[in-house]
């Protein structure tokens, strides 16, 4: 039996809006923009929570901060890597991602029934009791 094989060339069509390497610094600078967004919108309540005089964390919210503080890390560090062609390292350090990906789901969870319990959580739209806000913390996971 014999085997026909069958080659197409394709065409790239670059324009002025495909540029890789344009791209690469963008998601780089989109990325150090997620950070100081974080860093910002978690200043009060962790990262300067001594300066403001904020409630003592429990050991889970202390770990559960630092495991998304050090993705957050990975993000900038990954876009970094790409940003600079060092494509090789990027995917040599793509199992630590793995790793905190899991971390982060296992302490969001809890994180999330912790506070629940706890009663951190203030009423949101559509949700004006614990459980409610639970539901749509553990959906915001998910996404």
């Amino acid at each position: 039996m014999s085997t026909i094989q069958v080659t197409a060339r394709a065409r790239v069509v670059r324009t002025r809006l495909s540029n890789p390497a344009r791209d690469n610094r963008f998601f780089f600078a989109m990325s150090i923009a997620c950070a100081v967004g974080i860093f910002a919108g978690f200043s009060r309540t962790y990262y300067l929570k001594t300066y403001f005089g904020t409630p003592r964390l429990s050991p889970l919210f202390h770990l559960h901060g630092a495991v998304f503080s050090a993705w957050i890390i990975y993000f900038v560090a990954q876009t970094a890597l790409i940003a600079d062609g060092r494509v090789s390292l990027h995917r040599r350090f793509g199992y630590a991602g793995a790793v905190l990906a899991s971390a982060m789901v296992v302490l969001g969870v809890s994180a999330a029934f912790a506070a629940t319990k706890g009663g951190f959580f203030r009423p949101i739209p559509f949700a004006h009791n614990p459980e409610g806000a639970l539901f749509f913390s553990l959906v915001g996971l998910m996404n």
